[in-house]
């Protein structure tokens, strides 16, 4: 699965006319770019704060990174349209989506520390004085 780029590939989770709907600030029956790119920017930020960094975030499945954002862009647009929480259909599986993003984060960051302390506990190669160029 790859990242969401356009509002039209979430036409299979609702109706297109609903999307336009969430995005559309200005009631000219347009979505609104500027609001594409804040619920974007949302949905990044949270992928972000559950993967503790952008560089852990980078370390994840791409798939499980892909489908998160896609669950919380979809919660925002539901919201947008004035659905409350516990009436929104997204907010449950973002936040199972979240806890997963969590859970992997925490494995990669354990994996990295791990590589790190073995990196610690070798010996370094030097090379002869002879052996350096200058």
């Amino acid at each position: 699965m790859k990242r969401t780029n356009k509002y039209e590939e979430l036409a299979a989770y609702m109706p297109l006319n609903h999307i336009i709907d969430a995005l559309d600030d200005d009631d000219t029956g347009v979505a609104d770019p500027g609001a594409w790119a804040l619920v974007k920017a949302e949905a990044q930020n949270r992928l972000e704060a559950a993967a503790g960094s952008v560089a852990t975030l980078g370390l994840l499945d791409t798939g499980a990174v892909a489908y998160a954002e896609r669950l919380f862009i979809m919660e925002i647009l539901y919201t947008r349209r004035g659905f409350d929480i516990d009436k929104n259909p997204f907010t449950k599986r973002a936040a199972e989506a979240e806890k997963n993003l969590r859970n992997l984060a925490d494995k990669a960051d354990a994996g990295e520390a791990e590589g790190a302390a073995v990196m610690v506990g070798k010996k370094a190669r030097m090379a002869g004085a002879e052996r350096l160029v200058m």
